[in-house]
């Protein structure tokens, strides 16, 4: 197996990083928690993850970026 073909390992997550994903995460709570598994829920809570990640991504003090679906597992 060629050396190209490992997944890289990602750091771990600075407690800052946490916070603010905490912090991202309370204000979509409402959205993030829905237990509904509709499609327009399900629609919702993908736009509210996306919008987490991005406000994550866009913050000056974050050292690595993530997707919506790495931070779900944060």
């Amino acid at each position: 197996m060629n050396t190209d073909d490992k997944k890289k390992k990602q750091k771990p997550y600075s407690e800052f990083e946490k916070q603010l994903l905490m912090q991202l995460v309370m204000t979509k709570m409402d959205i993030v928690e829905n237990r509904k598994t509709d499609g327009t829920s399900q629609k919702k809570k993908t736009e509210a993850w996306e919008d987490i990640a991005c406000h994550y991504n866009n913050s000056p003090n974050v050292s690595q970026r993530a997707n919506a679906a790495q931070l779900k597992k944060m």
